[in-house]
């Protein structure tokens, strides 16, 4: 836990493990106990459409679409920033060299 050391709040963090072992617990039963209620499927869609308005569960369903969406663009993102850092260590950070100086090897036309 060294994050925690430039804080001097290292002794604390068995208390930070604690909360997160308890949250997996309590997820992972409350999981438990809505694969029983839900066994035929369909995730929040279904969820929302028995026991909220059939409105709402629209809303459910595109905000899930939303959120996997995001999460592909950031991943994708993030992997392509990992490729260009790794093939261009000199504008990573903390080389002293900043990435403007050489934004012409990204142009392949010049």
């Amino acid at each position: 836990m060294s994050a925690l050391h430039p804080y001097g709040l290292q002794n604390y963090a068995y208390i930070a493990a604690g909360v997160i072992a308890f949250g997996n617990i309590a997820f992972g039963a409350l999981y438990m106990y809505s694969l029983g209620v839900f066994n035929e499927g369909g995730g929040s869609y279904t969820a929302s459409m028995r026991y909220l308005a059939p409105t709402l569960s629209l809303i459910v369903a595109v905000t899930l679409i939303q959120d996997y969406v995001l999460t592909i663009v950031v991943s994708a993102l993030s992997g392509a920033d990992q490729f260009c850092r790794s093939s261009m260590p000199m504008a990573s950070p903390g080389s002293g060299i900043s990435p403007s100086e050489h934004s012409w090897l990204l142009l392949p036309g010049l």
